[in-house]
């Protein structure tokens, strides 16, 4: 405990200033302030739910990393572990197929994955990701799904290690009244927003995008754009 320095002060002339010296110096020998919990972005957001999303210094199991913390979608706290929009040379190297769309559609959707005549009936590109033994119960998986040309009540699927964990809509082409790209005879619904959480708690991550599409690319396609995963 820290000593009260002994003051000639005569406490019958000025009890309020012996009072207040008592518990400045009563309060000055407790513990302090516990040091934050920088972990994870979880442990920051639980410290104060107020956080701002931006970039976080952490110290974890892998040692110091500055981090994106997502502290506002699905109950904030999310470690923002991969985000790729195609723009890069790079983009499509950890994908087991297709490229970068260098097409007409370019000019309406911007870069993505899936250049003409890729991703048709049994197209299922991928990506595996390691998570550097990053400790997490969650995970979550954001991404736009291109729908271009003729599809006809059939869906979209992404899946994480295997499991479907997002089954879309059936999807229809609005006619070619709406296209803007590839094959002219049919419309195009361009970009849906997809995400989901989940739980997870592997070393690694494999995301798969998969549709029932049952003809080839050149009637009906599909492209990926502004992946994200995220863990928590």
């Amino acid at each position: 405990m820290k000593r009260i320095e002994r003051l000639n002060i005569s406490c019958s002339e000025g009890i309020a200033l012996c009072v207040l010296i008592v518990l400045a110096g009563c309060a000055s020998s407790g513990a302090g302030t516990p040091p934050e919990d920088r972990s994870s972005c979880a442990s920051l957001f639980a410290g104060d739910p107020t956080r701002a999303s931006g970039e976080y210094q952490l110290e974890d199991e892998t040692g110091l990393a500055t981090v994106y913390c997502d502290m506002e979608t699905d109950g904030g706290g999310w470690r923002l572990i991969y985000d790729e929009d195609f723009e890069g040379s790079e983009a499509v190297v950890q994908w087991t197929e297709g490229s970068v769309a260098t097409d007409d559609c370019v000019k309406f959707f911007g870069q993505f994955l899936g250049d003409e005549s890729e991703f048709g009936v049994e197209s299922i590109p991928s990506v595996t990701l390691d998570l550097k033994g990053i400790a997490h119960t969650e995970a979550r998986v954001e991404l736009d799904f291109l729908v271009i040309d003729d599809w006809d009540n059939e869906r979209g699927f992404v899946l994480v290690d295997g499991d479907t964990v997002i089954e879309t809509q059936p999807y229809v082409n609005p006619g070619k009244t709406n296209n803007l790209c590839r094959n002219k005879l049919f419309g195009d619904l361009g970009p849906r927003f997809l995400q989901v959480s989940t739980d997870h708690t592997a070393s690694t991550l494999t995301l798969e995008i998969a549709s029932d599409l049952d003809e080839s690319a050149v009637n009906e396609s599909f492209g990926i754009d502004n992946v994200r995963v995220l863990v928590r």
